[in-house]
């Protein structure tokens, strides 16, 4: 038989989302996230996506060996940072030296 249209879904993840929230805010309720948030700036109003579903970026995959990536990981997370603010700083600077080429 078909599956019933009522049942909620049930994610696998579930059981471990809801024994995180429990030791950390037993008593609030949780409430799901929207992917886009809403920011306002001075006279603008800009509606930020995740990277990962913002048209303007593309998912880049390279080979770098383990230990410059835990190096460079873990300044970057103390730098409040990302590794894929890194690689794009890094990128522009050198498609500037091409450019000047």
């Amino acid at each position: 038989m078909g599956k019933k249209l009522d049942e909620p879904r049930v994610s696998p993840f579930d059981a471990l989302r809801i024994a995180r929230l429990a030791k950390v805010a037993p008593d609030v309720q949780t409430v799901e996230q929207p992917d886009i948030q809403t920011v306002k700036q001075p006279d603008v109003l800009v509606t930020g996506l995740a990277k990962s579903r913002d048209p303007r970026y593309v998912k880049f995959t390279t080979y770098i060996p383990r230990e410059m990536h835990l190096r460079a990981k873990s300044r970057l997370v103390s730098q409040g940072r990302e590794l894929s603010d890194l690689v794009a700083e890094l990128l522009d600077g050198w498609l500037a030296k091409q450019a000047d080429v």
